[in-house]
């Protein structure tokens, strides 16, 4: 399950992500976005706006959330 901000920062201290990161955001503006880049200053953080979808985004917009993930990983084979 995902933690909130000082849980987040602190899991990526102690595990560095070095993968490129893709946050999707659903109804929360850019908590998710900002909460993400905060945690994991090592890396590229990405994000995605599902606008009409909550916190169930992959079963509100599964083919908007479809395609932010291909955009995402299209970007970084690019790279």
């Amino acid at each position: 399950m995902l933690r909130e901000g000082p849980e987040i920062k602190a899991l990526a201290e102690t595990h560095e992500v070095r993968a490129p990161v893709l946050a999707v955001g659903a109804g929360a503006g850019p908590f998710t976005d900002t909460t993400m880049s905060q945690a994991v200053s090592s890396t590229r953080v990405t994000s995605a706006a599902l606008d009409g979808a909550g916190h169930s985004a992959a079963m509100e917009a599964p083919e908007k959330l479809a395609n932010a993930i291909i955009d995402f990983v299209a970007g970084v084979d690019s790279t």
